[in-house]
């Protein structure tokens, strides 16, 4: 047995909904260190805010974690899913703050700790979506994004795989990094590898046929029907938040109408004031819709593929009830009837916009971006409608 194991501490920055992750974490660590770690004279420790950081009051809460954490841990890792976290004093997300003080002390001194994040894939979570925080993630994530490589999983258990292959591996740096420095080579690792020349030796393993499949299985017909029923699920939200933005531009619109039509002998001034209110109104609306899209269009693609996907399994394997495939057609179909309801709501406001003179040019502006993404939409929503109609028709 070996007299002294190095610790190698993992801090795991998340909001508090993952919570399933940070508890594959720690299985994770605990499968390292029986495996491996432990006999080349390392182990891999958690750090968490809920197991490492004393409760108490009188300190703000991120402040306490950021005092009995501290910045010694040789591996950052972050989670997040569908919510970006609580604020703290200095940043949008308690997650954020982390990562920002983790990234720091990487740029300072790269070889002070590994940073790696995980973000997991809108759409198979099963978890409550909610817009703003979505949009908060993904602003998050491409606030990143170019200051290096995140991983994306899927399921819970895809989460755990990745995350015990980059442990494992990292363990391996950190282990090589010490031997280089002391200029010696681990005696446990070399008894590791003498046990390795001695196995290639032996009999070839029957097992040894498991390393050339691939590793993740090919999707059933379950988490395909989970996973396109959380991306229509999504889209659904998107597009209500669409539609919620279109019914206020519209109001705001025919609002700014009867201000300038109340009284014909408005002043200029008074007449440039409804106009800038008009304008910061259309403005508002793109920037609202510019952050709502992608996750729509991502979305609605995905539950569109997915559905595909599924009906083909579906009908080519004889799966399922036929309830079931009824139930999941008809939610198919009310995705499709609310984007028909959202389509009128667009053109209708297309079709204002279109009769709004072109007063100044600050409302000439906001006009022509308003209603080229009104169009787009529009454009975005006939496709997917059309392609529903074949998917119904095909499965019916």
């Amino acid at each position: 047995m070996r007299k002294s194991i190095k610790q190698v501490s993992v801090f795991i920055s998340s909001p508090s909904e993952v919570e399933d992750e940070r508890s594959a974490v720690k299985e994770v660590i605990q499968q390292i260190n029986e495996l491996k770690g432990t006999a080349l004279g390392y182990n891999l420790v958690p750090l968490t805010w809920e197991s490492d950081v004393v409760p108490t009051f009188g300190i703000p809460a991120q402040e306490k974690i950021d005092s009995e954490i501290g910045d010694d841990y040789d591996i950052f890792l972050g989670i997040m899913s569908a919510k970006f976290g609580t604020p703290t004093g200095n940043a949008s997300s308690g997650t954020q703050h982390e990562f920002d003080r983790a990234y720091k002390r990487k740029t300072e001194a790269p070889d002070s700790l590994e940073v790696m994040f995980f973000f997991q894939e809108v759409g198979h979570s099963g978890r409550e979506l909610e817009v703003k925080e979505l949009l908060k993630v993904e602003e998050f994530k491409a606030s990143i994004s170019d200051k290096g490589m995140y991983a994306k999983y899927k399921t819970v258990g895809d989460f755990k795989t990745k995350v015990t292959s980059y442990l494992a591996r990292l363990l391996d740096r950190v282990i090589e990094k010490d031997s280089a420095e002391t200029g010696r080579v681990d005696t446990a690792v070399s008894e590791l590898k003498i046990e390795k020349e001695k196995d290639s030796n032996n009999l070839s393993d029957p097992l040894s046929i498991l390393n050339q499949l691939e590793e993740e299985d090919e999707i059933g017909y379950i988490e395909l029907a989970d996973q396109a029923s959380d991306a229509m699920i999504a889209a659904t939200t998107q597009l209500e938040a669409l539609s919620g933005a279109v019914t206020r531009l519209g109001q705001e619109t025919q609002e700014h109408a009867q201000q300038l039509s109340s009284d014909p002998n408005k002043s200029s001034s008074e007449i440039r004031s409804v106009l800038k209110g008009a304008s910061r109104s259309m403005d508002a609306f793109v920037e609202t819709s510019s952050a709502i899209l992608p996750l729509f269009r991502g979305h609605l693609s995905e539950g569109i593929q997915l559905s595909r996907d599924l009906l083909i399994i579906v009908s080519s394997d004889n799966v399922g009830t036929n309830n079931e495939r009824r139930e999941f057609l008809e939610m198919f179909v009310s995705l499709q009837e609310n984007m028909r309801t959202g389509l009128q709501g667009f053109e209708d406001l297309s079709r204002t916009l279109a009769s709004v003179p072109r007063a100044v040019s600050e409302l000439n502006r906001a006009k022509r971006r308003t209603k080229a993404i009104i169009d787009g939409v529009c454009g975005l929503i006939v496709s997917a409608i059309n392609e529903i109609d074949e998917i119904v028709s095909e499965a019916i």
